[in-house]
């Protein structure tokens, strides 16, 4: 019994470091740059199957402000997300397959069962710290600049 305990507690303990990215294969440096040119960089975790998109950032304390989530879709799609079991509050920034910013949902509140909506289908979303877009100037139209992204640069 005591050594299934200590394997819960360490599966417990090691989600929300996996969600949040550590030094995994799967972290990647994002751009988001601004009509104005501004740049603004991020190391992403890449949620690109069923499963990592399902568990996202659920669980996760705190997140540096430089850190996000990237989810990636197989084609363009809608999507929505919820804030269940996630307990720090996030901007999702949906993401057309060029790259472009569609719609950005600011300050999703933590535990929130409400669904939010890409308004529109989107190769991508990416979740950063609530109140963090506004506060860099990231807006609806704006590029986001990643391998997944098509590109004419």
């Amino acid at each position: 019994m005591r050594k299934i305990l200590s394997a819960i507690l360490i599966i417990t303990l090691t989600i929300p470091l996996a969600a949040c990215g550590g030094d995994s294969d799967s972290s990647k440096t994002l751009i988001i740059e601004s009509k104005n040119g501004q740049k603004h960089i991020f190391n992403i975790d890449i949620a690109a199957d069923s499963e990592s998109r399902i568990r996202g950032l659920m669980f996760v304390e705190d997140m540096p402000k430089d850190k996000g989530m990237l989810f990636v879709y197989p084609s363009e799609m809608e999507a929505s997300f919820w804030m269940k079991n996630t307990l720090i509050p996030l901007d999702i920034i949906f993401i057309k397959s060029d790259g472009t910013i569609n719609h950005i949902y600011h300050m999703a509140m933590p535990l929130d069962e409400t669904s939010i909506s890409s308004q529109g289908t989107v190769k991508a979303a990416l979740e950063i710290n609530g109140g963090l877009a506004a506060k860099l100037g990231i807006k609806t139209g704006d590029k986001v600049i990643h391998s997944i992204f098509l590109s004419d640069k």
